[in-house]
């Protein structure tokens, strides 16, 4: 099968739904922490019905535009230091 150079620059993801993004919201970790939006997980759950329309909207224009905000392309990383008698 013969696969033409443009198919090999491209590719499909399903839209993102309002039920979709409520699920996710669900499967997050209860906690008062915030992440770059300074919005603690708790008070996001707490809205998700109100908030997972305009969400999956974004989100959809995002892919649809292939642009993505700056601060969702950021990320904090913590280092954990290992027990020393893992190293044995």
């Amino acid at each position: 099968m013969y696969v033409g150079e443009d198919s090999c620059n491209s590719y499909f993801v399903n839209p993102a739904s309002k039920e979709s993004v409520m699920e996710i919201i669900d499967s997050l970790n209860n906690k008062m922490t915030c992440g770059p939006d300074e919005i603690p997980v708790a008070v996001v759950k707490r809205v998700k019905q109100e908030i997972a329309g305009p969400i999956s909207l974004i989100i959809n224009k995002s892919v649809e535009h292939g642009k993505c905000p700056q601060k969702l392309k950021e990320t904090k990383v913590i280092p954990i230091q290992k027990d020393k008698n893992s190293f044995k």
